[in-house]
């Protein structure tokens, strides 16, 4: 009995450290949630916080949202809605001012675990589904404006592409050869109306110390209008005039004409080489865009 009492101090820390998870901002009356959290984008920022309970916490023109205690977590997007990876570690953003809300969430997360002899071609098969999930619950190829729109084979895959293509699944002698010596990621990105999903794969080189293979998943949100506003480069003209569309939408305009032809000339010389490009894609523009083309007596096709 005496040898309990004396230990018992030392597990009830051990239990409680075991327990909390501490986000980056500490949560009041933070407690473990056995229900399904929904999140989403464009969500007031403190409606969210207080929803949620969570953390909030402002840096300059910038809050933040630390979301932790919750194992089951459903990004709410409509048709495209989707349950996130369990016990997932989520960090939402916005820009103050704006007022757009929530504009940026990420989402960290261990996908997968395992010391069985099959586990990088397990890992495959269960990134692979979600990747058809996704797809299925329309999510599709986004490039980045100005990117050339190419085709997923097995010549692009062989030329590392930082982005991969959706249209292309890689081998299991290509995913072992990608996994199975160090750490390596791979990473998609995709686009459902006007939010882009980047999702990226990541394999832990821990198998070399305890013979684990260990990949962790990070999917980060971001408002298709946020990303516009980011082609603007008005950061580096005057701050304060990121908060006046009719200042950085101009921008903006400017700056993806210019992307669009230098898509078109990368695209010919890709064309040259034998890489087929899907002329078929069109980018995904946000509503405040498509508004102002229509003013200007645009096309947005």
């Amino acid at each position: 009995m005496k040898k309990l009492l004396k230990i018992l101090p030392v597990l009830a820390v051990f239990i409680l450290c075991t327990m909390a998870y501490v986000p980056l901002f500490a949560q009041k009356d933070w407690k473990m949630n056995t229900g399904i959290l929904e999140i989403s984008l464009r969500e007031k920022e403190q409606e969210l916080a207080n929803r949620l309970n969570s953390g909030y916490e402002q840096i300059y023109s910038t809050g933040f949202i630390s979301l932790g205690g919750y194992p089951k977590i459903r990004f709410k997007h409509g048709e495209h809605s989707f349950m996130l990876p369990d016990n997932s570690h989520v960090l939402a953003s916005s820009q103050e001012g704006n007022g757009w809300g929530v504009t940026s969430i990420e989402v960290d997360a261990e996908f997968y675990r395992s010391d069985q002899p099959d586990k990088h071609l397990q890992a495959r098969k269960k990134f692979l589904e979600l990747l058809r999930e996704l797809q299925a619950k329309g999510w599709k190829q986004y490039y980045v404006h100005g990117s050339p729109r190419i085709i997923g084979s097995k010549k692009t895959w062989d030329s590392k592409p930082i982005f991969n293509y959706l249209k292309y699944e890689p081998s299991e002698k290509e995913w072992k050869e990608l996994f199975n010596d160090t750490s390596h990621s791979l990473s998609f990105l995709l686009y459902a109306e006007d939010i882009i999903l980047k999702i990226t794969l990541r394999g832990d080189n821990t198998e070399y110390r305890n013979g684990e293979a260990v990949y962790t998943i990070s999917m980060e949100f971001e408002a298709l209008e946020y990303i516009l506003q980011g082609y603007s480069d008005i950061y580096t003209v005057d701050s304060e005039s990121r908060f006046i569309i009719e200042k950085w939408l101009p921008m903006a305009d400017e700056a993806l004409q210019r992307q669009k032809v230098y898509r078109l000339s990368e695209e010919a010389k890709l064309k040259r080489q034998g890489i087929k490009i899907d002329e078929s894609y069109q980018d995904p523009l946000p509503k405040i865009y498509t508004d102002y083309l229509k003013n200007k007596g645009k096309n947005t096709d």
